[in-house]
């Protein structure tokens, strides 16, 4: 049997992620995403699913295994204000999973950016690996540990995600590899309920713990720096108050037109 939904390609800095608009039920939003990624469009690295008002406007965002997401959420308020009819600037108000508040998110829809200062991490970690403490950033949602330095070596990933499982469990979990100096990153992440591991084109949460950890060090109150990753750039910036600095990501956004799919969830 056949299901039908409708879905929204988009594509903040690489990392395409789905917009499901069809209403389903929690308990099937992994076997829709899988079958979405697999029989329909296997460049999509994630998929969320959105809550409408009575109106068919969007008022929330959940991603597919429950995890936060930050270039999901730049998008998803995006998309919230081309769908008012905005021109221009404005602040969108978002409520999506892995976040405990409603996140405030600056839009430009004439540019088709979009840029949010999230809230400081939970915690910071230190994994040794190597004879060498790495920084494991504790999020709402998602947990990242960050390889400062490091080669990209795939086959040390899923060695680290099972050590962040056992020690660090998050709904999502992340495996960064930073290099400082040109500044690049190369992000993975593994999504906990659905079991999926993706070498992502971009990584919005990632990008914020590189952001919160270097605010001070790359000056990101005076200047933004523009963090290369595998298909796209997320620019970094920060906002000073007092001694405290706020971390912020942002950058271009390519909204995708609302499609239908068919889905064999049997498979």
């Amino acid at each position: 049997m056949k299901n039908r939904i409708l879905y929204q390609r988009v594509n903040p800095a690489g990392n395409i992620t789905a917009f499901i608009h069809t209403s389903v039920p929690k308990d099937r939003w992994v076997a829709v995403g899988r079958a979405l990624m697999a029989q329909v469009d296997p460049s999509i690295e994630q998929v969320a699913f959105l809550s409408m008002d009575d109106t068919g406007s969007p008022i929330r965002m959940d991603m597919m295994g429950g995890e936060f997401c930050g270039n999901a959420t730049r998008s998803f308020a995006l998309l919230k204000a081309l769908q008012k009819d905005i021109r221009g600037k404005s602040v969108e108000v978002v409520s999506v999973s892995g976040a405990a508040k409603p996140l405030s998110v600056e839009v430009d829809t004439i540019q088709n950016t979009a840029s949010v200062t999230l809230p400081d991490p939970r915690a910071i970690a230190l994994l040794s690996f190597a004879e060498k403490d790495y920084p494991v950033v504790q999020m709402e949602g998602i947990n990242h540990l960050l390889l400062q330095n490091v080669a990209e070596d795939r086959n040390l990933v899923p060695i680290l995600i099972n050590v962040l499982l056992q020690r660090y469990p998050a709904p999502a979990l992340g495996v960064l590899f930073l290099n400082e100096k040109e500044p690049s990153l190369v992000p993975y992440v593994y999504v906990t309920e659905a079991q999926t591991l993706y070498r992502e084109g971009s990584c919005g949460s990632g990008s914020f713990a590189v952001a919160y950890l270097y605010a001070k060090k790359w000056h990101l109150d005076q200047d933004t720096i523009l963090l290369h990753q595998p298909a796209g750039i997320i620019e970094l910036s920060a906002t000073r108050e007092g001694e405290h600095v706020h971390a912020a990501i942002g950058g271009p956004i390519d909204l995708g037109n609302v499609q239908e799919a068919e889905l064999d969830l049997t498979c």
